[in-house]
């Protein structure tokens, strides 16, 4: 049996997104239509995502095992479609 401190951790990056449907200012968000749309927020988001994979990779080193990173993309109801939940791998535990 290997000792603990020999054994690499497995980091399984789940990235919940809420892109908006519409393009309308709220409190939360002011721009213009283009700015605001849906396209370009999933643009952003998908940017940021792979942004936040690099850093997780680069931060982490050989200490962890980076298991397939997950994007999860919801709208403004928070509800998840199975269908997103189903396309994607979610181990019970790290091989």
């Amino acid at each position: 049996m290997e000792k603990v401190m020999f054994e690499k951790s497995g980091v399984k990056i789940v990235y919940e997104s809420l892109v908006h449907r519409g393009s309308q200012e709220g409190p939360c968000r002011t721009g213009d239509k283009n700015y605001l749309s849906t396209e370009n927020e999933r643009k952003q988001k998908k940017a940021d995502f792979k942004n936040r994979v690099e850093d997780a990779k680069k931060n982490l080193g050989e200490d962890a095992e980076i298991l397939e990173p997950v994007y999860i993309e919801h709208a403004e109801d928070f509800v998840v479609k199975e269908r997103e939940l189903n396309n994607r791998s979610f181990p019970n535990d790290a091989q």
